[in-house]
């Protein structure tokens, strides 16, 4: 009866935090099925559960009987004609339910999870350790990806228990594995326009690198690519940004020149990740003297936790920056600072990254790049927050 209690007060607490979170808070956890961590690398990754149900009961749109508790959505395209393979793997013993279904089309997780229907449900079981069975157990699912006729899968891993345990996947692919779509994406369709080719390489072996990539102003915005190599349209723009996430490198965001009466080659060298590198988070904004984030911050927070989804080993600390000219010692510079490290600590622990993995410190105006801005743009540069990968 106790236990019955504790676990209600839990739930009761993890509500009330839910509550209190913003729309944009609540729309960026893992979760929920519109932001599912997106699996590229089909080979082993560890998943950690979130703690947490999100902004919406999935399970409870899928069977009244159910009530969702602590899960972890997961999207799957493994560009393959054949067989995959999944093997679960939990770091401890605990007990799960996994549910997966597939996206015939392509919007599975369109408008909060209200196309979702049954009948997409194509596998579904629940996973029971006992006291005396082995932490290395390991259970599996196999899929037949050709006779699913399907753009890809979604899984939902779900348990009832409150924790941020991991679970490693192994994925075990069988047939024809369509490799070159992966990598080079041609999207050029207008003969008529000049061409923009960007490639993603690493900035010391000059290898290509396979990442997730977001590019504004060529009439391709809002859309996720996947590959190293890219071919677009050059249109007449004044603002064209990129965005990459790529497993084991930094962020990266960059405004792009593109000239539209030429073909653009754009060579973006990744800066591999290792401990003791910094990285300024672009794109973050905060209230005037404030630690609150602007609403535009989100887009930047939501890079980051998919940054600390993809590289589920890394470790960071987020420092905060303020711009207080001659004022180097002051404890409210500090505070401010500090404030603003801990909001975005506390945005990727609501959103299911182990706390562990984070620090967070207030480093003032000690650090300011310019010690003497004389302009609004320098003053900008000293207001950051930055992320120093420490393991």
């Amino acid at each position: 009866m106790t236990k019955v209690k504790i676990l209600i007060f839990i739930l009761l607490i993890s509500t009330k935090v839910f509550s209190q979170l913003t729309k944009e808070e609540r729309n960026n956890t893992v979760a929920d099925c519109k932001n599912a961590v997106e699996i590229h690398h089909y080979k082993q990754t560890d998943i950690q559960f979130s703690g947490s149900y999100g902004y919406i009961d999935e399970l409870n749109d899928i069977n009244p009987l159910l009530n969702e508790v602590n899960s972890v959505w997961i999207k799957l395209n493994p560009h393959l004609n054949g067989e995959m393979t999944i093997e679960f793997q939990p770091i401890e013993n605990y007990n799960f339910e996994y549910y997966l279904f597939k996206d015939p089309v392509g919007n599975f997780c369109a408008n909060d999870f209200e196309n979702i229907k049954l009948d997409l449900l194509i596998k579904q079981g629940e996973i029971i350790f006992s006291e005396n069975e082995k932490i290395n157990t390991v259970s599996s699912i196999k899929i037949d990806v050709n006779n699913e006729m399907t753009t890809g899968f979604y899984l939902l891993l779900h348990t009832k228990e409150i924790h941020q345990k991991t679970l490693k996947l192994n994925f075990f692919l069988e047939g024809e594995i369509e490799t070159e779509p992966i990598y080079v994406q041609n999207y050029k369709k207008n003969a008529t326009l000049k061409s923009v080719k960007i490639k993603l390489r690493d900035k010391y072996s000059n290898e290509g690198v396979l990442g997730n990539v977001t590019i504004s102003g060529l009439k391709m915005d809002n859309l996720l690519f996947l590959g190293s190599d890219f071919i677009f349209d050059a249109y007449n723009t004044r603002n064209c940004q990129i965005n990459i996430n790529a497993e084991g490198y930094f962020l990266y965001n960059e405004n792009l020149k593109i000239l539209n009466g030429n073909d653009n080659l754009i060579k973006i060298e990744l800066e591999p990740l290792a401990p003791g590198k910094k990285l300024k988070l672009e794109g973050l904004s905060f209230k005037l003297n404030s630690k609150d984030f602007l609403p535009i911050s989100y887009l930047a927070l939501k890079r980051l936790l998919e940054f600390m989804i993809i590289n589920s080993s890394v470790r960071i600390e987020i420092q905060g920056h303020v711009n207080a000219p001659g004022n180097k010692t002051s404890s409210k510079a500090k505070k401010l600072s500090e404030g603003r490290a801990k909001n975005a600590y506390l945005y990727l622990v609501r959103n299911g990254v182990d706390k562990e993995r984070i620090t967070y410190i207030g480093k003032g105006a000690t650090e300011m790049i310019n010690p003497n801005p004389k302009t609004h743009k320098e003053e900008e540069l000293n207001r950051r927050v930055e992320i120093l990968i420490t393991g």
